[in-house]
């Protein structure tokens, strides 16, 4: 014979209770999380589309550890710790605009680019690049409403220096 148990209410005990409920905003309030934060409310949505719709049962240091993804703003954090770069929903028109860029910043991939192909011999390979560290600067001295448009005119930059390298490896 088979014995057929109802485990929901284990599960929800180890799992927390539901964010929606009294007891789950009085329990994420306790925790020093503020629900009406744009933070918040961006890990909220990724924790429901990656759950098939709903969030469900969690507990406070899952949604913690979801918000550290994101910044004050509900901008998703970059690997590099840079908000404002994600690109999801902005069409490439609109990312891929030549804008100012700082001489600081462009002397900074020049340095690098003409580094990396002198070091190399001239072989591309990117193994030794420290190109993702000069974006990142750049990404931090600006505002986030440049940041994607900046990031790609400094990789124009970037591809010009090194085809000037390749054009005339003696100067």
């Amino acid at each position: 014979m088979i014995m057929i148990r109802d485990f929901s209410n284990m599960f929800q005990q180890m799992s927390g209770m539901p964010i929606n409920s009294k007891g789950g905003k009085a329990m994420l309030k306790k925790y020093g999380i503020d629900t009406n934060s744009a933070q918040y409310k961006a890990a909220m949505k990724q924790m429901s589309q990656s759950a098939g719709g709903g969030v469900g049962y969690t507990n406070p240091q899952a949604i913690k550890n979801v918000m550290s993804g994101f910044d004050k703003d509900g901008d998703r954090i970059n690997a590099f710790g840079v908000a404002g770069m994600d690109a999801t929903g902005i069409p490439q028109s609109q990312r891929h605009k030549i804008i100012s860029v700082s001489e600081k910043s462009r002397q900074d991939m020049f340095d690098e680019t003409k580094r990396h192909f002198l070091q190399e011999n001239g072989v591309g390979n990117g193994d030794t690049t420290r190109r993702s560290e000069v974006f990142t600067r750049y990404q931090l001295s600006v505002s986030k409403s440049d940041r994607l448009k900046g990031t790609w005119t400094l990789g124009q930059y970037e591809r010009a220096y090194r085809q000037a390298f390749y054009d005339y490896p003696n100067l």
